[in-house]
């Protein structure tokens, strides 16, 4: 799978910096795992993945850096992962595959990365609330109607909206992407109403020409020339 624009907006998007565990679920190419880490020098970061060639490309990319003592890719899936977890998360981060009805890809493994055969939002919302500490959050990233459909979800596993971040292609354009942010909230009166809403736009009217915010956003994740 290629470095996506989903991938680089929720790495700079998610809330990490005061989080002492992470846990990127479907961590390809250990993209978020490595983005997390440059934000965040005292987190220690797990990614996991259930296909074999992601969590060997994920390994090699992260033991390349200079955070590679921080991060451990671990090649199981969610529902395997949750049964042996030694411990709760601070954050949990991801980009999950979301296609439900639509044609599969004739390549296995994008077949895996985009479809929600093998990890249903139900089931990635209960694991989850499982995974994640009391005052954890999660940070998701998917189209605005399979938002919408997770949202629902997650509130039967006790996860709330606290956050979303509307994510525009263009000026004028409707919105694409939705990074949401879900914790847990103790006391059921008390859930929050007013979610906050923050809007980004990617590019210009210009095909490639990006915005000066989503350049502030992304600047310190690339390659200068």
């Amino acid at each position: 799978m290629k470095v996506g624009t989903d991938g680089v907006t929720l790495g700079a998007v998610a809330d990490v910096e005061n989080s002492r565990r992470v846990l990127d679920i479907g961590c390809g190419t250990g993209l978020l795992c490595l983005m997390t880490a440059q934000r965040n020098q005292m987190a220690e970061i797990v990614g996991i993945d259930i296909d074999e060639d992601a969590v060997r490309g994920a390994m090699q990319n992260c033991e390349a850096s200079k955070w590679s003592r921080r991060i451990t890719i671990v090649g199981k899936s969610l529902q395997e992962f949750v049964k042996t977890a030694p411990s709760t998360f601070d954050k949990i981060i991801t980009n999950p595959p979301y296609f439900e009805d639509s044609l599969k890809a004739p390549k296995a493994s994008r077949t895996l990365a985009r479809h929600t055969d093998r990890l249903p939002f139900s089931e990635l919302a209960s694991s989850a609330s499982t995974l994640l500490s009391e005052d954890g959050s999660l940070s998701i990233i998917l189209p605005t109607d399979a938002h919408e459909k997770f949202e629902k979800i997650a509130e039967e596993y006790g996860l709330y909206l606290r956050k979303k971040t509307l994510v525009y292609p263009k000026p004028g354009a409707e919105v694409k992407r939705v990074v949401g942010e879900f914790v847990r909230i103790k006391n059921e009166e008390c859930r929050i109403k007013n979610v906050d809403v923050v809007e980004l736009t990617i590019e210009t009217d210009v095909r490639h020409q990006y915005t000066e915010e989503y350049i502030r956003l992304t600047r310190e994740f690339y390659f200068r020339m």
